[in-house]
């Protein structure tokens, strides 16, 4: 069964330290996609500011891999030195949920 999650990581955003520019947060990104064969996109809290979160989304043949997965991304953007991690959303299921979620919501209609 094929799992996939969908995964918010933001930093911590530390004293002066300014935020990651796009220069920086797309070589970040690819760095990220390279190594770990997900999709990556940054987030920007307030564009003023810059950046100082991403989203990535993933696949894998099971919840363990996932899991490993998403503990691998997290250590590596710590330490890329883009800052502590402050919060982490994750969305996972397995890809079989999905057809059963949208019968369920033709049953409704």
């Amino acid at each position: 069964m094929l799992h996939f999650a969908v995964v918010k990581i933001s930093f911590d955003s530390e004293g002066d330290q300014p935020k990651t520019s796009r220069k920086e947060m797309a070589a970040f990104l690819e760095k990220i996609r390279a190594r770990f064969r997900v999709v990556t996109m940054p987030v920007a809290i307030d564009e003023d500011d810059g950046y100082n979160a991403i989203a990535y989304t993933s696949l894998a043949q099971s919840a363990e891999a996932l899991n490993k997965q998403m503990d691998a991304i997290a250590s590596f953007c710590e330490e890329e030195g883009f800052g502590r991690i402050s919060d982490e959303a994750v969305l996972t299921d397995d890809i079989e949920s999905i057809g059963d979620s949208e019968d369920s919501n033709d049953d409704l209609n």
